[in-house]
C-alpha cells in the first residue's frame, strides 16, 4: 500500500500531525500517544460497532487497499480535517473525511474523531 502526502511548506506543525496521525493509523503503526484513552469516536458510511482498529481491519479485508492519496490536511485552533481517498486493487474508490478536535491548542492529542466514508 503507497500513502500520497500533499506537497506544502511543512509550516504547520498542527497539519503535519494530522498527516502523521493518518499515516500511523493505515499503517497500523502505534498511533495511542496521539489519541485520548477516553477519545470520542464516530464512524460514519459503515455498520456500527467499529473502533479505529476495526475499521483499519476491515479495510484491509474487504478494501484491498492500493493507493491511499491525502489531498489535504488543514487545522486551525483546535480542530483539524483530513480530505483523502482510498483506492483499491479492484480500481473502486472511497472518498474519507476525517475531522479532528484536539485536547489543547498545542494540538498534540486528539479528542475527537470523525470519520465519514463514502
Amino acid at each position: 500500500m503507497m500513502i500520497i502526502k500533499p506537497d506544502h511548506c511543512g509550516n504547520s506543525p498542527k497539519n503535519i500531525f494530522i498527516e502523521d496521525f493518518v499515516f500511523a493509523l493505515f499503517n497500523h503503526q502505534e498511533f495511542k500517544d496521539k489519541i485520548l484513552d477516553n477519545a470520542i469516536i464516530e464512524i460514519i458510511g459503515l455498520r456500527d460497532g467499529h473502533d479505529l482498529h476495526s475499521l483499519l481491519d476491515l479495510f484491509d479485508k474487504s478494501f484491498d487497499i492500493d493507493v491511499i492519496t491525502i489531498f489535504a490536511a488543514v487545522s486551525h485552533g483546535k480542530k483539524g480535517a483530513v480530505d483523502m481517498e482510498i483506492k483499491m486493487r479492484n480500481g473502486s474508490t472511497k472518498n474519507i473525511g476525517i475531522f479532528i478536535e484536539f485536547k489543547t491548542l498545542k494540538a498534540d492529542v486528539i479528542s475527537y474523531i470523525k470519520i465519514i466514508i463514502a
